[in-house]
């Protein structure tokens, strides 16, 4: 049965935020839920990450699928959530795993609603891709009246600052003059945002370097809404927009800003694709932390069509040696992002069952990701009898494995363990 919400139960100022999960079916019953014309573009974006939206006379039916993210429409906002991992773990698991690309990010202004939890750690993520966009561009320069005393005269000599550096027998002009400076109010709101994201992200390598490139022409200060009031967007800085919605949101969100004087209204538009990322994720975590050598996506001839070769890939294999090709194959493992209860229903064990028998092994696993229903996630082992293989299905924590590689302390050994208790050491001969 498909779940309903009602909009009349729903708690809202401007317009009602639709929160579903990924894989996920509903229906939004309630008045003023029509798309616009002028966004069907969105609509057709949006059916591109997997997520469709049918008008009803009662509402709207909304289906997704392994797409997480969020997008506003006139009269709703869609807010789609990972069903396989804690909302605030997002950033960390695509930190781990997964470059965000643009892609992503949709190019519609940036907003946030007050009223949902915002995956702040992926937010950071797309205002330091912001910024590294900002810094291809270029940064920013103004002229700012500056104060200072020289050996020559430049710009405007300051007569009572002059008659007192005589008094003092201070032979140097004192002058005030434009000075074309990168140190202005767009420049210094991303320098004191990104100080922030240091302290607050476990992705400091990145976020270090881009400070580096902007202190020593920009002064870190202080920033207070009034700043952001201060700038006039137009043709020449229209570029600093996103990072700086985004500054606000991160700022906001650290307690930084008070926005009770300003309306405020943000929702960062972005679409993830989850199943990739979650490839991504398995596929590092075993090359860091298994114990045995990986090679990721190997691509071998495993079919010819009409003398065509086409290939195969495995998510991963793993090696008897430190060098795969001094090495036997041991294990083959497929990431697959579904509930336990999917697993099979799409022929995914075929998939496995020929590469078993492509590299003439018996075993092979798929790692799917634990859910939060976890009735649904019991451990399979698929047994062909005819052909001596089986295939074991096994579950991976992911919110488990990241509180462990963010932990304070060095926690490589209990997820090597987890890993092999996951995928057992097989012998050479298996």
């Amino acid at each position: 049965m498909i779940r309903q919400i009602h909009i009349s139960n729903l708690k809202f100022d401007l317009k009602p935020s639709l929160v579903i999960s990924e894989h996920d079916s509903v229906c939004v019953i309630g008045t003023n839920l029509e798309i616009l014309p002028e966004e069907h573009n969105l609509e057709e974006f949006l059916k591109s990450k997997e997520i469709e939206i049918i008008e009803t006379k009662n509402g709207l039916r909304i289906m997704s699928g392994s797409y997480i993210g969020s997008a506003e429409f006139s009269n709703f906002i869609l807010v789609v959530n990972p069903k396989f991992t804690r909302l605030e773990n997002i950033g960390k698991l695509i930190d781990y795993a997964y470059e965000i690309e643009d892609k992503d990010i949709l190019d519609y202004q940036i907003k946030f609603n007050e009223n949902e939890n915002q995956p702040m750690e992926l937010i950071i993520q797309i205002f330091v891709n912001q910024c590294k966009k900002l810094l291809r561009h270029g940064l920013s320069k103004s002229y700012r009246i500056h104060q200072d005393s020289s050996s020559f005269l430049k710009g405007k000599l300051l007569l009572q600052q002059q008659i007192k550096n005589q008094a003092k027998l201070n032979l140097q002009f004192s002058c005030e003059f434009d000075e074309f400076t990168e140190n202005i109010t767009e420049n210094q709101i991303i320098l004191y945002t990104l100080d922030r994201c240091y302290r607050l992200t476990s992705r400091k390598s990145t976020i270090q370097k881009i400070i580096h490139q902007l202190d020593a022409e920009v002064e870190l200060k202080q920033i207070g809404i009034e700043d952001f009031k201060k700038i006039q967007y137009t043709r020449l800085n229209a570029h600093y927009k996103k990072p700086h919605d985004l500054a606000k949101l991160i700022l906001k969100h650290l307690g930084l800003l008070d926005f009770k004087k300003q309306s405020a209204s943000f929702v960062v538009p972005y679409f993830i694709p989850m199943f990739q990322v979650f490839e991504d994720f398995l596929a590092q975590l075993f090359d860091d932390k298994y114990t045995l050598t990986i090679a990721r996506q190997v691509s071998r001839v495993g079919w010819k069509v009409n003398t065509v070769p086409s290939s195969i890939k495995p998510d991963i294999i793993t090696y008897s040696s430190k060098r795969p090709e001094n090495g036997s194959e041991i294990s083959i493992i497929d990431a697959k992002y579904m509930t336990g209860s999917k697993f099979g229903s799409n022929k995914e064990q075929f998939q496995i069952a020929f590469y078993l028998n492509d590299y003439k092994k018996k075993t092979g696993y798929a790692i799917l990701p634990l859910s939060h229903d976890k009735v649904e996630d019991r451990e399979q082992e698929w047994i062909a009898p005819n052909q001596a293989i089986k295939i074991r299905v096994r579950f991976i924590d992911i919110d488990k494995i990241l509180d462990l590689l963010y932990s304070s302390s060095d926690k490589s050994t209990e997820i090597s363990e987890y890993l092999e208790n996951l995928v057992p050491i097989e012998p050479i001969l298996n």
